[in-house]
């Protein structure tokens, strides 16, 4: 096949070389070298935590505080109003081309609330999210529907490309199903939002003027025409394409074949898509593409989108920030006097990081659940509300229940070695003072009995008086 000589189509080995003196290894290693410390276009705001197929790889995060009231921002009436009436309404107004899109792992949280819990629910839910093309999300909805139906109706109801791959559009470049570009942002910010106004802005100034010089001297250290992590995502998706096999159709058109059970894929070159989807959502080649490009010989860092190139790395940190002369170099403008914020001061550290939900919580690896929530059981006696080491408390708080004559007489005990210790046995009038007719303490309580329906009586007669 006779590749054009453009910049979109070029062939990995110089001269003239044969299909048949081509060997795969060459597509196995870069070309470049990979110095430590190099970065791409997304540079830290991707969190190392999470990659590309387990998004449920969970960040130390932070809660965004601090956050300027309506009145702080300068927003016109028209504006002001939709912000009130919320913020998706907002954008979908002020700004009716962006995309609105939801972190799946904070849209998890809320299906869990709604009672859809369990693993095997989790993993249909994520496995949904993923999914890249109609067919693939049909096939993990109806999974999810005999798992469960109460689930699948909850999930039927959110709009699907607002967190579904499948319905994404193809313009931003980004499949990304987690919000950790804001995640990290916070975090990057984290010092800064503890302090007075003034100094929180020039705080940011100079980490911004810091990470630009920074990324501009590692601009200078790239080489080739991709950046290094997109292009250790090409050599990943490599190692993937070995188990597909390719027809050519002519026109750079390609028919891909792979060891899963009718699933065919066709890839185009001169659009740049696949029916996968995952070309045309991130502007990386997936691996049926490269697989293409190992069967005629072509380079497919020439098939990356332009936003992954080195050159457009350069010119996104092209730009540089002035520093700020100190306060003792600025004018008095004779402006208002701007006063600290009242502080109140609470009791306890203030609290900077969000609540993590138990199911975020990871220590060693492995999932740790706290007992919030749950009611303990008694190993002893079986009931509920108090464990072993409470029992004996239990046990003394119902005794003094039941000689208080909390517990009526025809409520049921289902105690019996607390009855036996609680309940007292027939009294022995030679033994018993009370029961025994002449002595003092008999007397006593006649007196008593005689005195509590006397007063009975007179209680009856002031009621009937009045």
């Amino acid at each position: 096949m006779v590749v054009p000589e453009n910049d979109l189509f070029v062939n990995v080995q110089s001269g003239d070389a044969s299909s048949d003196d081509y060997e795969d290894s060459d597509f196995y290693d870069s070309d470049f070298n990979v110095e430590e410390g190099d970065d791409d276009l997304f540079a830290d705001n991707i969190d190392k935590s999470v990659n590309d197929h387990n998004e449920k790889e969970v960040c130390e995060e932070t809660e965004d505080e601090g956050a300027l009231d309506d009145d702080d921002i300068n927003i016109g009436e028209e504006q002001e109003h939709h912000l009130k009436k919320g913020l998706i309404n907002a954008i979908q107004k002020v700004f009716p081309d962006a995309e609105h899109r939801f972190c799946v792992r904070h849209m998890l949280q809320n299906f869990q609330r709604a009672g859809h819990r369990g693993e095997t629910l989790n993993n249909d839910v994520w496995a949904i999210a993923r999914s890249t093309n109609v067919p693939k999300w049909q096939r993990n909805m109806d999974k999810l529907k005999v798992d469960s139906e109460a689930a699948f109706t909850w999930i039927e109801e959110l709009v699907p490309n607002t967190w579904i791959k499948t319905f994404f559009s193809e313009f931003p470049k980004c499949d990304m199903l987690l919000n950790n570009h804001s995640e990290v942002f916070n975090s990057y910010i984290l010092e800064a939002r503890e302090m007075p106004f003034l100094s929180m802005l020039e705080t940011i100034f100079y980490k911004i003027l810091q990470r630009t010089e920074t990324k501009q001297r590692e601009a200078q250290k790239m080489i080739g025409r991709i950046c290094p992590k997109i292009r250790k995502k090409l050599e990943k998706f490599f190692e993937w394409s070995k188990e597909c096999g390719v027809t050519p159709a002519g026109n750079y058109l390609y028919s891909v074949s792979t060891h899963e059970m009718e699933k065919d894929y066709s890839v185009d070159f001169k659009t740049r898509t696949c029916d996968c989807r995952r070309w045309q959502l991130t502007g990386i080649p997936c691996h049926h593409a490269i697989a293409c490009c190992r069967k005629d010989q072509i380079n497919p860092e020439n098939l990356v989108h332009s936003c992954y190139i080195v050159d457009t790395f350069r010119k996104a940190y092209a730009f540089n920030l002035a520093p700020l002369r100190g306060r003792a170099f600025w004018e008095n403008m004779n402006g208002v006097t701007i006063h600290p914020p009242l502080f109140t001061k609470v009791m306890g550290r203030p609290k900077k990081n969000r609540k993590n939900a138990p199911e975020e919580k990871i220590k060693n690896g492995v999932k740790t659940f706290t007992k919030a929530g749950v009611t303990i059981h008694c190993s002893i006696c079986g009931k509920p509300n108090h464990n072993k080491k409470g029992h004996q408390k239990y046990v003394d708080s119902l005794a003094k229940q039941i000689q208080n004559n909390i517990i009526g007489e025809d409520e049921e005990i289902d105690i019996p070695e607390i009855l036996q210790h609680v309940i007292s046995h027939t009294p022995n009038p030679l033994l018993d003072p009370t029961q025994l007719e002449g002595s003092m303490m008999y007397q006593m309580q006649e007196e008593v009995g005689l005195f509590t329906e006397f007063c009975a009586q007179l209680n009856l007669l002031n009621f009937v008086l009045n």
